[in-house]
């Protein structure tokens, strides 16, 4: 070293000073720029999936919230309450009573805590104004009657009247 100049020395120091920076950058500051990405990365992602927890969260309260009263309405049917008895009424009111062909109900288990009771409804020569009526008078019940499927025919050699077939549902606490 004592037999180079100082142009020499000057340059081997200099070399050797970008060499370590070039060391230090690849192997100290590089690999920790990748890590903080990384983690910055796993942040947003953290923040993101504490906003959809929070969202599930509302959700799922919300849900809790309409099942309770569900369940409140549910107990508060008189023991008596049937889903053919109500149809039938509901079919009385609307004066088709007598346009119903069959009616066939059904009981399923759906969970530990509720059954479906459904009653599948054939109506024939019935006008599009009372089939309309009496949907509506289902839908709109206090019992918590429900329309799951409707089959609409026109009724052959009657000009203007139907054939209707529908399965209506309702919600029934197990053991009620």
């Amino acid at each position: 070293m004592k037999k180079l100049s100082v142009r020499e020395r000057l340059f081997i120091f200099g070399g050797g000073i970008i060499l370590g920076l070039l060391l230090m950058t690849f192997l100290v500051f590089r690999p920790l720029m990748i890590e903080h990405e990384r983690y910055q990365r796993d942040i947003e992602k953290l923040r993101h999936d504490a906003q959809l927890f929070e969202r599930l969260k509302e959700e799922y309260q919300l849900l809790k919230t309409k099942s309770e009263q569900i369940d409140q309405k549910l107990r508060a049917r008189k023991k008596s309450f049937t889903l053919f008895s109500l149809l039938e009424g509901l079919a009385e009111k609307v004066e088709i009573k007598d346009l119903i062909k069959y009616m066939k109900p059904s009981t399923k288990t759906i969970s530990d805590k509720y059954e479906e009771v459904s009653v599948e409804i054939k109506l024939a020569g019935i006008t599009p104004k009372q089939l309309t009526d009496y949907l509506y008078d289902i839908e709109n019940s206090k019992m918590l009657a429900r329309v799951k499927r409707l089959t609409i025919y026109p009724m052959k050699n009657s000009e203007g009247l139907l054939e209707a077939t529908l399965q209506v549902f309702t919600y029934k606490l197990k053991g009620a």
